[in-house]
């Protein structure tokens, strides 16, 4: 990757390395690199990937470096650019190939650290030693399960799907028990790498720590006026992978599916009916994930979205929901 700057203050064995993955940030990325003078601590670092952003990223970076809230309180900073383009997730690893920290705390370019939330973090895991994934909340979303939860827990919440939290909001141990650095699988993930990342740790024996509080503020999402497969694609090919773990029995397994399935449905009607996103990109990954026979009682839920297509067809729409609360 290329340099665009690299810090004279240099950290031994920081505790917290930050890594911010940015492309076309500019409105947003000196908010991010702010908030991190505000976190009540100053054993971290802090490393931004860019993915070649066309728009004022790179100068609100260099406009940050030179302002005077950061030459009075600097922390360590490294900026690289990557030499092309890569898109989707396939950043996501550039900037842990820097890191040098116990804990990876991600930061993408369009979020912020509320005050002390480095600080919060370090005083649950500085005091419990076996945290692999420490969890907060933010303005949009909160924790539903808070505390201590064992790694077979854990595992067991991540597969549901449910409320996963997204990188801002989660801290995730860089070394796993062997000494290896932990990444993104971005090979066979396109949208949501976190969640095998969470099920990895955990099924290496590591805990978890969510906490109540909101200490990360994340910008609105756009995604569901963007709607494409991509958004279930990840989370079906879980499902699958997991099926037979010693951790998930056979109801699990439905349950998730079934969930999954009836949101999928959803957004592909929605995606449909107000004319955004890519209807058809949903609608055929449901139809082949429907062909496949390692799923539980595929042949309803085939027999249920022909039904569902047949009636979205005639401009029933809302027989669907119907069909929700009868499933």
């Amino acid at each position: 990757m290329n340099v665009i700057f690299q810090s004279d203050i240099k950290i031994e064995q920081p505790f917290f390395s930050v890594c911010i993955e940015t492309y076309n940030r500019g409105k947003t990325i000196y908010r991010a690199l702010e908030s991190l003078l505000n976190q009540g601590v100053v054993d971290f670092n802090c490393i931004v990937a860019d993915d070649c952003s066309t728009d004022e990223t790179i100068e609100e970076i260099k406009r940050f470096i030179t302002s005077a809230p950061y030459k009075n309180a600097p922390f360590q900073l490294n900026v690289y650019q990557n030499p092309q383009h890569l898109g989707g997730v396939l950043n996501w690893n550039n900037a842990l190939e820097f890191a040098e920290g116990k804990y990876i705390s991600v930061l993408e370019g369009d979020d912020f650290f509320q005050p002390k939330h480095l600080k919060n973090a370090y005083e649950i895991l500085n005091k419990i030693p076996n945290i692999g994934i420490y969890a907060t909340g933010s303005q949009r979303a909160s924790r539903p399960i808070t505390g201590i939860i064992n790694s077979k827990k854990y595992f067991q919440y991540i597969y549901q799907m449910i409320n996963v939290s997204p990188p801002s909001e989660t801290i995730f141990i860089r070394l796993d028990k062997k000494g290896i650095p932990y990444k993104y699988d971005v090979v066979n993930n396109t949208y949501a790498p976190e969640i095998q990342l969470y099920l990895t740790i955990s099924n290496d024996g590591w805990d978890a720590f969510h906490t109540s509080t909101q200490d990360v503020y994340r910008e609105a999402s756009t995604s569901f006026t963007n709607m494409t497969w991509k958004y279930f694609d990840d989370k079906f090919k879980i499902i699958e992978k997991y099926s037979t773990h010693k951790n998930i029995n056979s109801v699990q397994l439905k349950k998730n599916f079934r969930r999954q399935y009836l949101l999928a449905v959803r957004r592909y009607l929605v995606a449909n009916f107000q004319k955004k996103g890519n209807s058809e990109s949903i609608k055929k990954g449901i139809q082949k994930v429907l062909k496949n026979k390692s799923f539980p009682a595929i042949y309803f839920y085939s027999i249920i979205f022909s039904l569902i297509l047949f009636l979205e067809k005639i401009k029933c729409f809302e027989i669907y929901f119907k069909i929700k609360k009868a499933l």
